[in-house]
């Protein structure tokens, strides 16, 4: 795979969260395909909509961090850029990983729900954000690490 098609995926990704997110804003409850929260946790929130749509925005901010690693930035730009997609990503992985061992079994489901079909295709489609966003990150730093070596 190369970077810009990594950075395409990872996009998709950042945009899949955030459908996810609307479709529960829409229904006024918390949680992720694979992963709802019980009514009781949702009563007891308060305004899910609004924390799903915030949670909404920063998918659209992580595809549009993905996306700006299709074209080189001035130096500070990159530096900039690295540095946010680096702290999104590894939020994004922790997250990934905790609905991994959710999913798995290894940690209890906090709130009781259980683990179905869709909890597996939530992992496989975090695995493959936080896996093609990393990959395009790297290969992002390491082409600019080419060209200035060149230079």
């Amino acid at each position: 795979m190369k970077t810009p098609q990594a950075a395409v995926i990872a996009a998709l990704g950042g945009l899949a969260y955030a459908a996810s997110k609307i479709h529960f804003a829409v229904r006024g409850e918390l949680g992720i395909d694979g992963f709802e929260a019980t009514p009781e946790a949702n009563a007891a929130f308060g305004d899910a909509t609004a924390a799903q749509l915030g949670n909404a925005a920063l998918g659209v901010i992580t595809a549009a961090l993905a996306l700006a690693l299709l074209r080189r930035w001035p130096r500070w730009v990159e530096v900039g850029l690295h540095i946010a997609s680096w702290g999104a990503l590894l939020l994004i992985g922790a997250g990934f990983v905790g609905f991994a061992l959710r999913a798995a079994g290894v940690v209890s489901n906090a709130d009781g729900m259980p683990v179905n079909g869709w909890s597996w295709v939530t992992v496989t489609l975090g695995a493959v954000w936080v896996g093609a966003w990393g990959y395009g990150l790297v290969g992002h730093w390491r082409r600019g690490r080419v060209e200035e070596e060149s230079a």
